[in-house]
């Protein structure tokens, strides 16, 4: 019990065994009483709960505040029973309250067996309040809802009650009542609106299946309407289903959903469809119900927080399948761009077609396919075309699709981007002296920064590298480049070729040669030798520095020889 509390919140536990038998007093699972706001009730199990002498009630919200900003979700709500002429409420929002949430909630097996006919509702809305209730109720999953059974339209098992109040927001419920009342005269309904709510526009109602798989009483509604249909500001995508004879009520008996469209007005997109729960399993297994929801963004997740496709299901739960997506490869790659393949299957969802890419699995940039919009339920491929990306680098892309609250994605690949090669070449060699040389070529960066060097050596395995000058080189000319080398031996042949390297690798250039020039001989003349009137021996020496040298002598009687 919390009272004039601000910021409560009582979650996670188990509350049961509590039986009432000797009065009429409120007896309350968990109450949120007056003065209590921004609280929540989450995550608890109550159950076994009885009375004899009054109804029992798993949750009781009456705060009394108009903006309580009440939560009560995810709750396990069952075996709520009386006797007596009191309610079995599971949860119970009243008095002069509003704000508040009740969601993702499952509450069975909620029962009142007093023969003279009381109700057994699992939700009971009832705020007084003068402004808007402000209560939306979500995702919550209701069956298994019975009362002795009474000819008095009210006092039945009623999945869902709205007995006063305006500003109700229902949405994605599972309602299904699956329990026979004693009484052959009894009207149970999935759906109960009391005539205490009169204004424009109270409830909206959506998304929701109201379904009663009973055999007993005279009438087994899913929707029973004793105000008109002026207090549905929407009404519509909702599955209404009986085994009963009449659908539903307002004014009058409506046995189909045609009645139901001519008497509540709206429905246009409601269906009438047996959802075929397998005992208290309420995920329909019908197919035709697949997908004939209307997407609210509010609600992009289930009652499992599985996320609703767009459209979604009717219901608490999402149970049709998410569209399928595949990564295919990428095409048509270039240095800097590529196209990225895949294909999505929407399984009649509306899915939005994106790609995913980056140097990582982290990816980092996005761009929408082609189509953009995927429906249907075939295979259908799409693409998307990216740029700006960086020669020779490994990228890792999938595909992706989102749907309402659903995202699927494809697996992960990669593709390299194109490389990018500089256009090289190697000229002749200028200023070849016996111990030096120019190297000469030209590079075109082909737009990539290009580091350049050349290779020299005695043989074309080379041996020696050297920095080109200028370098880097950038651009889409070619640019003339020159290295200047000594240390060479004279008289040799040295093969030599230009490099260009940028960030996809190195490229080298053709081959060529140059020879250094010799060495003049280093020569000395000696004396002669054997000298007679007549001959001579002339001497001296001859070093060659390398080179094959011709000697000969000059003689003569004067310097001009």
């Amino acid at each position: 019990y919390v009272q004039g509390v601000d910021g409560a919140t009582v979650s996670n536990n188990t509350i049961g065994n509590i039986a009432n038998t000797l009065d009429a007093a409120n007896e309350s699972g968990i109450w949120f009483a007056t003065g209590t706001v921004n609280s929540t009730i989450s995550g608890n199990t109550i159950t076994a709960m009885s009375g004899t002498a009054g109804g029992p009630r798993g949750i009781a919200i009456s705060s009394g505040v108009a903006a309580s900003n009440l939560m009560v979700s995810g709750n396990t709500i069952t075996n709520i029973s009386t006797t007596s002429s009191g309610n079995a409420v599971g949860i119970y929002f009243f008095s002069t309250s509003a704000g508040c949430t009740i969601s993702n909630n499952m509450i069975s097996n909620i029962k009142n067996s007093n023969s003279g006919g009381w109700m057994a509702t699992a939700l009971y809305l009832g705020s007084t309040a003068v402004v808007s209730a402000n209560c939306t109720v979500v995702n919550n999953a209701i069956w298994d809802v019975a009362s002795y059974g009474y000819s008095g339209y009210n006092w039945n098992g009623l999945g869902m009650l709205v007995y006063s109040g305006f500003g109700y927001n229902i949405y994605h419920n599972t309602v299904y009542m699956n329990t026979d009342q004693t009484s052959a005269t009894g009207i149970p309904a999935a759906l109960f609106v009391y005539s205490s709510v009169t204004n424009a526009g109270a409830i909206d109602l959506r998304d929701n299946i109201f379904s009663t798989s009973q055999t007993v009483g005279t009438d087994r509604y899913a929707i029973y309407c004793q105000s008109a249909n002026t207090v549905f500001s929407n009404i519509d995508y909702n599955d209404y289903y009986t085994t009963g004879p009449n659908l539903g009520y307002i004014g009058s008996n409506r046995a189909t959903l045609t009645d139901i469209q001519a008497g509540f007005g709206g429905n246009v997109n409601s269906q009438s469809l047996n959802p075929n729960f397998v005992g208290s399993d309420l995920h329909p297994t019908n197919v035709a119900l697949m997908d004939k929801g209307f997407y609210l963004a509010s609600v992009p997740t289930d009652i499992t927080g599985a996320g609703r496709t767009n459209p979604p299901d009717m219901g608490a739960y999402q149970f049709s399948a998410n569209p399928a997506v595949v990564t295919n490869a990428a095409s048509a790659i270039t240095t800097t761009s590529a196209t990225l393949n895949g294909t999505i299957n929407a399984n009649n969802s509306t899915v939005t077609s994106l790609y995913e890419y980056g140097l990582t699995i982290a990816y980092g940039s996005s761009i929408g396919g082609l189509p953009f919009t995927i429906t249907g339920n075939s295979v259908t491929p799409f693409s998307g075309a990216i740029s700006g990306l960086t020669p020779c680098t490994l990228y890792h892309f999938r595909a992706k699709g989102i749907s309402g609250g659903v995202t699927v994605y494809g697996s992960d690949l990669t593709f390299t981007s194109a490389s990018v090669t500089p256009i090289l070449s190697t000229t002749a060699a200028t200023s070849v002296t016996a111990g030096a040389a120019t190297l000469n070529g030209t590079v075109n960066a082909n737009t990539l920064s290009t580091t350049v060097t050349f290779d020299y050596g005695l043989t074309v395995a080379y041996g020696i590298t050297v920095p080109g000058v200028p370098s880097p080189v950038t651009g889409i000319s070619p640019t003339a480049v020159t290295a200047a080398i000594s240390g060479l031996l004279p008289g040799t042949t040295y093969h030599y070729r230009v490099n260009g390297t940028n960030a996809c690798g190195i490229t080298n250039g053709n081959d060529m040669t140059f020879t250094t020039l010799a060495l003049a001989p280093t020569v000395v003349t000696t004396a002669a030798t054997s000298i007679t009137v007549s001959s001579a021996t002339l001497n001296g020496t001859v070093t060659a520095n390398g080179a094959n040298t011709t000697v000969t002598f000059e003689y003569g009687l004067t310097v001009s020889y």
